[in-house]
């Protein structure tokens, strides 16, 4: 199956019900793991329904991966985790606006009453900086990546659509630079390791 644009992001805003603790074991393993670049949390527990009760205590997450991924991905990670016997929910989302959702972690911009407001202090993040004025996914550098990963044409004009064949061109042209750039660092490089002797030779 090959997934369309709208269905990849390095960017996903999440709801759930696993302990906070066991929210930081997984995020915190993928970024050793080079998948996750940064993720930013905060539990709600003094959230209301319209009825004026307490909900649920439960996370907000906002992830930031290193490369194109899926919503159903991200979910998965916080799978299986049961309290009192029961399976905790995790809820998910392609974030649009990384910037406005980390805000809305500490529901800041609510200060008329409509929600409660939240310590910045609460948010843990291993980069918050990571999320200030995230724009939206840039679907070019998106298609660049998967190109230079390997990733068919095919896959990639199916998944990118008409805006990547109409400037297919550029993007030959840019890989194309590209790969004689690196080519040429490379090759400068090896070369640069060898011993003296082997350099007057060549």
């Amino acid at each position: 199956m090959v997934l369309s644009k709208r269905d990849l992001s390095r960017y996903f805003s999440l709801i759930s019900y696993v302990p906070q603790d066991e929210i930081l074991a997984i995020c915190y393993n993928k970024i050793e793991k080079g998948v996750l670049r940064s993720f930013a949390t905060i539990v709600h527990d003094k959230d209301l329904d319209d009825s004026g009760n307490v909900k649920p205590i439960h996370s907000h997450i906002l992830l930031r991966f290193r490369n194109p991924s899926t919503v159903t991905c991200a979910v998965n990670w916080f799978k299986g985790f049961l309290v009192d016997g029961q399976e905790q929910n995790t809820f998910g989302q392609v974030c649009s606006s990384p910037s406005s959702y980390f805000s809305y972690l500490t529901h800041d911009g609510f200060e008329d009453g409509s929600k409660q407001i939240y310590d910045k202090d609460l948010v843990i993040s291993n980069n918050p900086n990571d999320f200030a004025d995230c724009g939206a996914e840039d679907n070019a550098v998106l298609a660049l990546q998967d190109l230079l990963n390997g990733v068919p044409l095919r896959s990639v004009a199916l998944r990118y659509g008409k805006d990547f064949i109409y400037h297919y061109s550029h993007f030959r042209s840019l890989i194309f630079d590209i790969t004689a750039i690196e080519s040429t660092e490379r090759k400068q490089f090896l070369i640069a390791d060898l011993p003296n002797e082997v350099k007057k030779e060549g």
